[in-house]
């Protein structure tokens, strides 16, 4: 288990099987490397940039779904296997390359500045009602959308195509492609 027990500015882990993060706080960035699964028992906070890498492209696991996490940006700079986050005041999605899946849960807003792609997204409000998603940049690649609870709005985009799951919003969905919806 890796924690922090003040702030720091700028946290590395690797650790190619699995791990294990507490309680951290840091400044700057936090950047987590393993071929294994990344969980959480405490909250990540200070509202840092993470940085999600897989050691071998498209192996990585990464479940930061603590109820008290308080992200910045979160990217990956490699391929990895699938990635769940939580923030319940929202975040921002750099690039985020998964070969299976990507789960994203709040109660604010999440916004990207980054292509995300995902074979699955799965877009989920804490409080029913609450979450808007506004992933409209024009490069991702999202196989299938859905929610599992009721958000407030989802925005998606993606030029070549996508399929709908059950999407249930209490405002708005929309959907932008040229290809086949």
């Amino acid at each position: 288990t890796a924690s922090s027990t003040n702030t720091v500015n700028t946290v590395s882990l690797r650790d190619d099987t699995d791990l294990v993060l507490g309680t951290l706080t840091a400044d700057t960035s936090v950047t987590l490397q393993t071929d294994g699964t990344v969980t959480q028992t405490g909250a990540l906070t200070g509202a840092p940039s993470v940085v999600l890498t897989s050691t071998t492209a498209g192996v990585a696991n990464f479940t930061l779904t603590n109820a008290g996490n308080d992200l910045g940006a979160v990217s990956t700079t490699n391929t990895v296997n699938t990635v769940s986050l939580r923030d319940d005041a929202g975040f921002t999605l750099g690039a985020v390359t998964t070969d299976t899946s990507v789960t994203l849960q709040t109660d604010g807003a999440i916004t990207q500045t980054g292509v995300l792609t995902a074979p699955v997204l799965t877009l989920t409000a804490t409080t029913a009602g609450s979450g808007d998603f506004t992933l409209d940049t024009q490069a991702n690649v999202i196989g299938t959308a859905s929610t599992t609870n009721t958000v407030n709005t989802v925005s998606l985009r993606d030029d070549a195509g996508l399929v709908l799951g059950t999407l249930a919003a209490d405002t708005s969905v929309t959907v932008q492609t040229d290809g086949t919806v």
